[in-house]
């Protein structure tokens, strides 16, 4: 009688045995576990607060490349320096009924085979006479406040990088009073 057989069969007749198969995480368990351990996603996740843009150009022509797409976007860069490898914008004013203004932040680095961008952002609205109060972008599903739409307004501009691959993380950050 073959032994390692039997034994094989008996333990994936067994309930107990069956149940100790790994499974599958959910979408919603992935994106939870990406958030908490600021993993790379492939695709947005809820709570992402970071784009990262890979390119197969070094970390200064990147960061030049990406000025340009934002400015061919509407965007005026307001520092660019590439010996340090950071961009930031100057704030553009969105909205009509509930205005707000959008900045973002690029930071650059090498990576194997290129350069990798960090785009953060935030938006900066009015709360009242005399306060203003400033978020991070953010995505999530469904919303289309100005949190995600700030999120989705940088991200069409980053995918517009020619050769270039999008990822998403997370990046603790807290609203600011001002």
């Amino acid at each position: 009688m073959n032994t390692p057989l039997l034994v094989a069969l008996l333990l994936s007749a067994s309930p107990a045995v069956a149940q100790m198969q790994p499974t599958q995480p959910t979408a919603a368990e992935l994106s939870e576990k990406a958030r908490a351990s600021g993993l790379e996603m492939s695709k947005p996740f809820k709570g992402a607060t970071t784009i990262l843009l890979h390119t197969t150009d070094s970390a200064d022509v990147a960061l030049k490349k990406f000025a340009r797409v934002l400015v061919t976007n509407g965007y005026e860069p307001d520092k660019l320096d590439v010996e340090i490898g950071y961009l930031t914008t100057k704030g553009k004013h969105v909205g009509d009924i509930t205005p707000a203004v959008y900045e973002y932040k690029a930071v650059s680095s090498s990576e194997p085979g290129g350069s990798l961008l960090t785009i953060t952002g935030s938006f900066t609205a009015k709360i009242s006479a005399f306060n203003s109060m400033t978020v991070p972008m953010a995505w999530a599903p469904g919303n289309l406040l100005h949190a995600k739409h700030c999120f989705v307004a940088i991200e069409a501009i980053a995918s517009a990088y020619a050769g270039g691959r999008l990822g998403y993380a997370t990046k603790p950050e807290r609203p600011v009073l001002r």
